[in-house]
């Protein structure tokens, strides 16, 4: 039997738990048309909203394509690099259209679980992707 520290173990299910997630969730594909919200078109008549540009700009970009990205292996099947591979997605948890709590990508990002082997994301960074899934993942 293998005896891994506490916090290596705890470590490892985690990362694992979250893969086995991911990867469940964004290559499921079904027929049907999930009951989520519309997704809004451009709005630039406020431009207190954050749009997915500025997320993808000063967050997704620097942060988070790297690793995931269609084609990547290991991306866990979540794409992060389009506003339609985001809002397409057969997870109806990545993002939800005005619940930043209730979003896997929000979650991930402000306890700090992503990105994986990097620094955590700067409270500004955080702020824009629950300004943007807040509003309504404006384009």
């Amino acid at each position: 039997m293998i005896h891994l520290p506490l916090e290596r173990s705890r470590t490892i299910s985690f990362l694992l738990s979250l893969t086995l997630t991911l990867s469940w969730g964004c290559s499921y594909r079904e027929e049907k048309e999930h009951n989520r919200n519309p997704v809004p078109d451009d709005r630039t008549d406020n431009p207190e909203l954050t749009s997915y540009s500025l997320v993808l700009d000063q967050v997704l970009q620097t942060e988070c394509v790297d690793c995931h990205s269609e084609g990547n292996p290991g991306n866990n099947n979540v794409d992060l690099s389009s506003y339609e591979s985001i809002t397409n997605c057969s997870n109806p948890v990545l993002v939800v259209p005005g619940n930043p709590e209730g979003s896997l990508l929000y979650s991930v990002v402000a306890r700090g679980e992503m990105p994986l082997f990097r620094d955590p994301l700067t409270e500004h960074q955080i702020q824009l992707v629950r300004d943007w899934i807040a509003g309504g993942l404006l384009r």
